[in-house]
């Protein structure tokens, strides 16, 4: 743990096998969400996005 830097005994750990062997990384931050929407009011207006004519053979 010393070699990975790790002195907390909560951090969370990747561990992911590649092959024969078993690679342990620190994970990265997860984006939670509390995190994800973090600041948000409330107040959300929906609208359109105009993805032009359609190409090929969608149909909707």
């Amino acid at each position: 743990m010393k070699a990975l830097g790790i002195d907390d005994l909560d951090q969370k750990l990747k561990l992911e096998v590649v092959g024969c062997k078993l690679i342990v990384e620190k994970a990265e931050d997860v984006m939670t969400i509390e995190t994800l929407f973090e600041g948000y009011n409330g107040n959300y207006k929906p609208s359109q996005i105009d993805w032009g004519e359609p190409v090929g053979r969608e149909e909707w």
